[in-house]
Order: C-alpha cells, then sequence, then structure tokens
C-alpha cells in the first residue's frame, strides 16, 4: 500500500576538499588560470591628499573655526592696520577714553559753532587736552556756562556781551599762566577778564600744565615698549591669523570645492589684494633719520606752497610718532619742527602734493 506522505528531500551535498580535488584533477591539464592583474601603487602625493582629507573630515569644526578666525582677523586687520596701538598712548587711558565718550555722546554743554572754537592742549606736548571742565563766570561771580573739551580738545561759548573770566578744571592739570603766546596755538588765557561782544564766541586757547606726568619719561617707556618684539608680534597679532587662515581656507578649497568654500577663498583673496595694493595708512610717521625712533611731539605746520608765512593747517605727533592733517587737496609747504627727546632742536621743511584730502606724509628728522 503506497503512503501518501511526500518523499524525503535529499541532504544537500557540499563537496569537500577531496571531491575538489578529483574535479581539479578531472580538468584539462592544459587549463589556464586567469587572474586579475594587482593595481599600481599610490603615489606620495596621492596618499598624502587622501589623509589630509581624512584629516579634514575628522577635524572638520576645527578647522571651520579656524577660517572664520582667520577671515574675522582679516577684516579687523584690514579696518584698522596699525592705526590704533593694543596698549594705551595716554597716562591715564581710562579717564581719557571717558572723556572721548562722552565728548562722542554730545555731553559737553553747549553744541559748538562750526565756525570757531578754542583748544585746551597740554603745555608741553602740545597735545589737546580732553574732558576739561571749562566754566565762563559773570562779573557777579556766577556761572554762566560750563562745557568739556572734546577729544580735539575744544570748546566754545556764545554768550550775551558782557566781561568774564574762565575757570578751568581737570584732574592732574593746572592752569599755565607763564606764557601768553604760544608758537602753534596763538593767544593764550592766563586769567584775564574777556570783553564779549555781540554774537562772538569765546574761543581763546587754554594751556594746561601736568601736575603728575613727566612727558619725558612717559614717551621714552612707550617708544620702548612698541618697539620690542613682543609688541611688533602682538601688533601683528591679527595679521598672522589672517594669513594662517588663507593658507588653510586655500587648502580646504582646493581638496574639496564646494560653493561655500571658494566663497571664503575668494572673499579672502580680494581681502589680500585690497591690503597688498590699495590700503592706504591712516596717518604719517615721525621718525630720526638716524635711529629709526618715533619722535613724540612734533609740531606739523601745513603753509600755503605760494606763501609760507600763510599756515593753513597744524598738528602734532602723539607718543609714538604719528600724526594726520585734514586740508583741501593741493600743494603745500610740511614744516615739522619740535625737539627729541635727548633735548636736541630740529626742523624740516618739504613740498607735498595732496590728493585725498589728508596730509600723512613719513618724515624723517
Amino acid at each position: 500500500m503506497k503512503s501518501d506522505e511526500p518523499a524525503p528531500i535529499p541532504p544537500p551535498v557540499v563537496e569537500g576538499p577531496q571531491n575538489q580535488s578529483e574535479r581539479h584533477a578531472a580538468e584539462p591539464n592544459n587549463a589556464v588560470l586567469v587572474t586579475q592583474p594587482d593595481s599600481p601603487a599610490p603615489s606620495v602625493l596621492g596618499t598624502a591628499i587622501a589623509a589630509i582629507k581624512k584629516f579634514v573630515y575628522t577635524s572638520v569644526v576645527g578647522l571651520t573655526v579656524a577660517v572664520i578666525t582667520g577671515l574675522v582677523a582679516g577684516v579687523v586687520t584690514v579696518g584698522t592696520s596699525t592705526a590704533v596701538p593694543l596698549f594705551a598712548t595716554s597716562p591715564t587711558p581710562i579717564s581719557e577714553a571717558v572723556s572721548r565718550l562722552f565728548g562722542m555722546l554730545g555731553f559737553v554743554g553747549k553744541k559748538k559753532r562750526e565756525d570757531g572754537w578754542g583748544i585746551v592742549f597740554d603745555s608741553e606736548t602740545r597735545r589737546p587736552v580732553s574732558g576739561a571742565s571749562v566754566s565762563i563766570i559773570n562779573q557777579e561771580g556766577h556761572v554762566v556756562d560750563t562745557s568739556l573739551s572734546d577729544s580735539h580738545g575744544r570748546y566754545g561759548f556764545l554768550p550775551n556781551p558782557g566781561t568774564y573770566t574762565l575757570v578751568i578744571s581737570k584732574k592732574d592739570y593746572e592752569l599755565e599762566t607763564s606764557d601768553r603766546q604760544d608758537i602753534l596755538y596763538g593767544d593764550l588765557y592766563t586769567g584775564q577778564a574777556i570783553e564779549v561782544k555781540e554774537n562772538e564766541i569765546i574761543k581763546i586757547n587754554i594751556s594746561l600744565k601736568s601736575t603728575t606726568i613727566d612727558w619725558q619719561d612717559f614717551a621714552r617707556s612707550k617708544i620702548t615698549s612698541y618697539t620690542s618684539v613682543f609688541s611688533i608680534v602682538k601688533r601683528d597679532a591679527f595679521l598672522i591669523l589672517f594669513y594662517a587662515g588663507f593658507v588653510i581656507n586655500a587648502g580646504i578649497a582646493y581638496l574639496f570645492p564646494t560653493p561655500l568654500n571658494i566663497a571664503f577663498f575668494v572673499a579672502y583673496l580680494g581681502m589680500v589684494v585690497y591690503y597688498i595694493f590699495f590700503k592706504k595708512r591712516a596717518y604719517g610717521l615721525v621718525t630720526s633719520s638716524k635711529t629709526r625712533q618715533p619722535v613724540p611731539f612734533a609740531m606739523l605746520s601745513v603753509y600755503d606752497a605760494t606763501d609760507s608765512q600763510k599756515r593753513v593747517a597744524f598738528s602734532v605727533s602723539d607718543v609714538l610718532g604719528r600724526y594726520f592733517i585734514l586740508v583741501e587737496n593741493g600743494e603745500y609747504l610740511l614744516k615739522a619742527s619740535g625737539n627729541f627727546l635727548g633735548g636736541a632742536h630740529f626742523e624740516k621743511t618739504e613740498r607735498i602734493y595732496i590728493k585725498d584730502g589728508i596730509v600723512r606724509s613719513d618724515v624723517a628728522v
């Protein structure tokens, strides 16, 4: 009697080593074994690029931060160049900054007329003194008005006609009364009564003498610090970051030419071209022709090229020998005079041509 159950499925035959050897033995003796050719060994450049790509993939955050940091540093560098030092050039940087802030915000009493003002300046350096309080006193002894000198030392009043005196106060300064004339600023206020007519502005210049600062020692210490290797590296830190970021970004743009990386590279390249070929320094330098050191507090006067007695504008170099003067375009005579820190006097006159409204020629004396 036949069973309705299905026939069992035989187990699969696994070809063992003996079966394989028998099968190979049965193959013709003239069979040719075909093998794939070996891949060529990678070149040194290819290996390096592969390693760099792997590193970039594993360090993308760090490199992105480096690129962005370099780009930002470049913007700061191109924007400021070396016009702003990374350390104070004033013995009282905090009070100086507060005074300038108040001046910029307009907290200086009445708004100054654009056609004239007086200037408060240091009697030794002839640099403007900001944040000095200037009050006008009438004949009855009452304070009529008070003004703070701005960042350029300027102040001014437009009072009613009458007779007035001035009271000036500034921490660590006192009124200089020994001279009524200055070679740069002309007539000075020394405590005398001032007669004011109708629509007349009080704009006499005021000389203040420091009671605490030795400007000669201060200038020497600042110049020594400014020309040290550490200060040079510190001033150029932004520039170093910028070029480091440029090199990194150039490599990334070459290895991974994505639109974002290319955009970063183009931005970098444009800034490099601008900085090298078009960027102009915002100031001129007065230096010693012998030592190449900055000359602080040099007097620089601009005269009409056709009349050497007609002064157009003037300025005084800061503690690091920097200056600039705003004038109309044209031909002028630039006269530099003053004393070196050692006390020796100097004078130099040269012809200049102004095309962008700023006198910023370097002067070696």
